[in-house]
């Protein structure tokens, strides 16, 4: 599971600097996401049933076997606030890696009505940094799973795309909930790319072995190799995303420890990573050196 810690609140104000193309990587790019969620609708037979959004999320609840309501039908995200299932309180529990849900999970109604703008202005940031990115969000999530755990700001999971939890309080501001959703979609990216091309060539317990540990760009810490290239991923990405927005303290904060990050993937790609893999390495690797700060 690739999950965010939490972090401490801050008062963040910030003026988007637009014009200056797709935020991030390719693979984050509306042309790369695009591509591969049409072959996962092509392969699940719902591709042209609609919307990229409705032929995507069809296809996603057709395939996998964790699901929850992705409400295809709906223009947004939708945010569900409680399962409405045992197969989405299920859900719930698989994304937090939790065996029951935890004593104050629910948000209370006013807290609820709070969060909901928090999103909403959070999705209005990223559209206003890139509008591609924000309809490609639109187009692959699904839901929000919202509940607050101790420690923890939401998470992705690779069983559960389209989907992603969110657990940050009230109080934090809008670019708050702006970052760990775009944190949270960049996993997805990587695992959408991983479903059509195939990234790793071995599964999590093996490259969390000692030759596969490296230092985590986010939590910087040793994990294994998988967190590590998710990790470089979501630290290029949010590095260009605060760039947008003048913050450069956060950019070089964000940059350098992505560096440190491919340095130590480098060595064994070939252990780990599929052909397309390598190339995906390679392509975060030019696209750090050409962003980094001067």
């Amino acid at each position: 599971m690739l999950q965010t810690a939490s972090s401490t609140p801050k008062a963040r104000e910030a003026t988007v600097q637009a014009g200056k193309g797709p935020v991030g990587p390719g693979v984050v790019g509306s042309a790369c996401v695009s591509a591969s969620a049409r072959m996962v609708a092509h392969f699940a037979g719902t591709l042209g049933q609609g919307s990229l959004r409705r032929d995507f999320l069809s296809a996603i609840a057709r395939i996998q076997p964790i699901q929850v309501d992705f409400h295809p039908d709906e223009d947004a995200v939708a945010l569900i606030y409680t399962p409405a299932s045992e197969r989405e309180e299920h859900a719930f529990r698989h994304v937090m890696v939790v065996d029951a849900l935890p004593e104050g999970w629910s948000y209370s109604p006013d807290e609820r009505a709070v969060v909901s703008e928090r999103v909403a202005d959070a999705l209005m940031i990223l559209r206003e940094v890139d509008a591609d990115l924000h309809e490609c969000i639109r187009a692959t999530v699904g839901s929000f799973l919202m509940a607050k755990l101790r420690g923890f700001d939401g998470g992705s999971i690779s069983s559960l795309v389209g989907a992603i939890w969110l657990g940050l309080s009230a109080e934090r501001p809008p670019l708050d909930y702006a970052e760990i959703i775009l944190h949270e979609y960049v996993h997805q990216c990587l695992f959408l790319d991983d479903m059509v091309n195939g990234i790793f060539l071995d599964g999590e317990a093996r490259m969390a072995e000692a030759d596969g540990l490296v230092t985590t760009a986010i939590l910087k810490i040793k994990r294994g190799y998988d967190k590590g290239f998710h990790s470089a991923y979501v630290a290029a990405t949010l590095a260009d995303f605060y760039a947008r927005l003048g913050m450069t303290s956060q950019v070089c904060d964000l940059l350098a420890p992505a560096q440190t990050t491919v340095s130590e993937l480098k060595p064994n790609q070939s252990r780990f990573l599929s052909e397309h893999g390598c190339r995906r390495l390679d392509e975060l690797d030019r696209w750090i050196e050409d962003h980094a700060p001067r």
